[in-house]
């Protein structure tokens, strides 16, 4: 009895594995390559990931490799641009707020694509939706306009100015402009011809950074004692009541405050105690030493792409194609 029940444990145990050895063996090993084209997005406190406004059009390459029907290996590479505006905001202490950023974001990435139907031209497979997950690296340098006219809206680099006080308040560190993310992607492809794949990729980029949009948690403030780190080095003598750089491109409420009075830019709007009253409601109206919310920012790669299957070349080995098979007309030769 014993021994009939250790047989049939056995004979289950090794099934999901000889299911296995059979899946690799129905199909063919083959590499794949091609390109994507298509719209990137950003999620975070300046933005939503479905704001029309800050689609950008993005593009990369990407090659894949099939060691069976139902998994795909594939290495990637993204460029597009992300941006968010508190301008466009429906919320009164968001447009107070006043931030931006635009971004140039390069990422590469490994994922592991998990075809639902299995995937194999060679074998009248010709179609399937999968889901993959990896791990990329991506470089980002976010950078806001300067309001300054005599600019000409100059883009300034944000990382450099540590605009929440990075290296000066204790426990706030520089962040790197080289982060990691995990790639999260559903996707569907359909072979027009054995060699020849189109297809539909979205991904959206899990992150472990809150700074893709430099907008962390606090202004350049001391939590407990209210302190500010501001650089008080004046940006320009005389104009902009002697703020520093870094304080102009942190606290965009000053410049929210200047251009809803009307004044002239360079002029020392708070000369007077009126203005300097009216500027520190301002800045409790947009939530005081608050500049963002806690919490990671992402990211989105939303793609149609075209593709061609190394098949019978040489460089994966000898194939036997199909012939008058079940499948897709327009797959055959």
């Amino acid at each position: 009895m014993r021994l009939r029940h250790l047989l049939t444990f056995c004979t289950l145990f090794a099934l999901p594995f000889t299911a296995l050895q059979a899946q690799f063996k129905y199909a063919n090993k083959f590499w794949e390559a091609g390109i994507n084209l298509g719209v990137s997005s950003y999620s975070g406190e300046l933005s939503t990931i479905v704001s029309p406004k800050h689609l950008h059009f993005t593009g990369g390459a990407f090659v894949r490799f099939h060691p069976s029907r139902f998994i795909g290996l594939r290495l990637q590479g993204m460029y597009g641009t992300l941006s968010g505006d508190d301008v466009d905001s429906k919320d009164q202490i968001n447009q107070v707020r006043n931030l931006s950023f635009k971004s140039h974001i390069l990422d590469i990435g490994l994922n592991a694509d998990f075809f639902i139907l299995g995937y194999n031209p060679e074998k009248s497979n010709m179609f399937s939706p999968y889901v993959s997950i990896g791990l990329s690296v991506f470089n980002y340098n976010p950078k806001a306009r300067h309001f300054d006219p005599n600019f000409l809206n100059e883009w300034i680099e944000l990382q450099p100015l540590n605009t929440e006080g990075q290296g000066s308040i204790p426990g706030r560190s520089p962040y790197s402009l080289t982060q990691v993310s995990v790639p999260l992607s559903i996707g569907m492809m359909y072979a027009v011809h054995s060699h020849i794949n189109i297809g539909v990729d979205v991904g959206y980029r899990l992150t472990f950074t809150d700074y893709i949009d430099d907008v962390g948690l606090y202004y350049p403030v001391d939590v407990v004692s209210q302190q500010t780190f501001y650089d008080q080095t004046p940006y320009r003598d005389g104009y902009f009541d002697n703020k520093s750089m870094q304080e102009i491109m942190a606290d965009r409420t000053y410049e929210y405050f200047v251009r809803s009075r009307g004044e002239q830019a360079g002029t020392n709007v708070l000369a007077s105690q009126e203005n300097q009253e009216e500027y520190a409601r301002y800045q409790q109206q947009r939530g005081g030493i608050y500049r963002g919310v806690k919490g990671n920012d992402g990211y989105l790669f939303a793609t149609v792409f075209v593709s061609y299957n190394f098949i019978d070349n040489g460089l994966v080995g000898a194939r036997n194609r199909r012939k008058n098979k079940g499948g897709c007309p327009g797959s055959k030769f």
